[in-house]
């Protein structure tokens, strides 16, 4: 049930939520787009439905020239697009569902969404030992550093706007970075 079935692809909404994140300075989202690969920096600008499917692998890139041109190298920028995301999408796609939200229903609303925005993989949910919820990423084709950080944003901002106080996400294991499982943990008081 875990073993990839090909490329992960995602919705173009993750896409366009980094791209108003960053091009909220042109020159920012410029420089970001010369460190693509021409052919990546062409897909990833051309106009795109929200809904459409993109490739994971073009949006981990984008992720990746962001956090190399305007990070400092731990991620932030990342979890910085993933959190601008959130914003844009669970005051969009997801306003009925955010009106009445508490933090424990987001909760247990993250596989789902998961599944929204994912065309293969899945995100499964373990109460934490020491209070909090670990997210485990499993079957995704990349399995990054970049994208799980910038899940950990999402989530995060989700609980927020949920009415978690004092919210942390982190990513603490990543298949990129050789551990056996890509895991984040969240938690709020």
């Amino acid at each position: 049930a875990d073993a990839p079935i090909g490329p992960t692809r995602v919705k173009a909404a993750l896409l366009l939520g980094a791209l108003d994140h960053l091009r909220r300075d042109e020159t920012q989202l410029a420089r970001v787009l010369e460190r693509l690969e021409p052919e990546v920096a062409h897909r990833v600008a051309t106009v795109m439905l929200p809904m459409a499917w993109i490739e994971l692998a073009d949006y981990v890139e984008l992720l990746r020239a962001a956090e190399r041109e305007l990070g400092t190298g731990d991620g932030a920028m990342a979890l910085r697009i993933g959190r601008a995301t959130a914003e844009r999408e669970l005051t969009t796609t997801h306003r009925l569902f955010m009106q009445t939200a508490t933090p424990q229903m987001a909760v247990e609303r993250i596989p789902q969404l998961f599944r929204t925005y994912h065309s293969s993989g899945r995100c499964v949910v373990q109460r934490g030992a020491a209070g909090g919820y670990r997210f485990e990423l499993r079957a995704l084709v990349p399995d990054t550093l970049p994208h799980a950080m910038a899940l950990a944003g999402f989530y995060q901002r989700l609980l927020e706007m949920a009415g978690g106080r004092d919210v942390r996400g982190s990513v603490v294991s990543c298949r990129e970075r050789g551990d056996e499982v890509t895991a984040v943990v969240l938690r709020w008081r």
